[in-house]
């Protein structure tokens, strides 16, 4: 009896030290370390285009704009020059151009055409019977343009040559004088706007324009003296709204097909 009590607590000595042989042998697990919290890393937003501004765009615009003309006799027969009363007038038309990006910077160049009826008017200081008449009837730019990109929106200012052309008039009942003649003249223009992107590839946007044309003496052909010179200086401003549609947008537009 004591011989098997004996032998029972030998074979729970053994497995108790084998357990304990196995538990050391038994490869510890790595503590789970806390996730290191880092500050997030502020991006500046981006266009919704991803290649941005650049790139061939055509569009269209409407708008109004005011002409003021000054008249002046380069004959002298008039003391004073005289400044016509600039009336407003609606214009619309077209624009076509391209856009590089160089990171925010943007360069551009575009042309474009309005049509209008602006028109200025005025009666001679000396001579109250003659009215002098100057009508805009289309005005074109080639501008080139400088702007600053952030996401949707591009700020710039523009600035390059004008053409304007003008149907210019006197007129007489008592001289009696009914001259008249067209003539397309140049001057400079400056201005700047906002553009906003509203959907990959189309954008609108508004813009003024401002363009001045210096001193020009006009013949205005005369059936009864012939030829009657005008003296006139002319300034122009314009508000303009429209959108652009990049080329690649107008590729994929859904256009009908007949």
């Amino acid at each position: 009896m004591r011989l098997r009590l004996i032998s029972l607590l030998a074979a729970a000595l053994s497995l108790g030290v084998s357990e304990g042989v196995y538990a050391a042998e038994m490869p510890v697990k790595a503590r789970i370390k806390a996730p290191v919290h880092k500050a997030p890393v502020y991006k500046a937003p981006r266009s919704v285009e991803p290649e941005g501004p650049t790139g061939f765009y055509v569009g269209g615009h409407i708008g109004g704009g005011w002409s003021q003309s000054e008249f002046s006799d380069p004959r002298g027969l008039i003391a004073d020059s005289v400044y016509g009363d600039g009336t407003r007038g609606f214009l619309g038309g077209v624009q076509l151009g391209y856009n590089w990006q160089f990171s925010s910077l943007v360069l551009g160049l575009q042309a474009d055409i309005s049509f209008t009826n602006m028109t200025s008017s005025a009666l001679a200081p000396l001579l109250t019977t003659t009215a002098v008449r100057n009508n805009t009837k289309w005005i074109s730019t080639l501008t080139g343009r400088v702007g600053f990109a952030w996401d949707r929106m591009l700020w710039y200012a523009k600035g390059g040559e004008a053409w304007v052309r003008n149907e210019y008039s006197m007129l007489d009942p008592i001289t009696p004088t009914n001259a008249a003649a067209t003539a397309t003249r140049s001057g400079y223009v400056v201005g700047g706007g906002l553009e906003y992107v509203v959907a990959p590839g189309w954008s609108g946007f508004i813009e003024y324009n401002y363009i001045g044309l210096s001193n020009k003496t006009v013949n205005l052909p005369d059936p009864v003296s012939g030829s009657v010179p005008l003296g006139v200086k002319q300034n122009i401003q314009m508000v303009k709204i429209g959108f652009n549609a990049k080329w690649m947008a107008l590729q994929a537009a859904p256009w009908p097909r007949w």
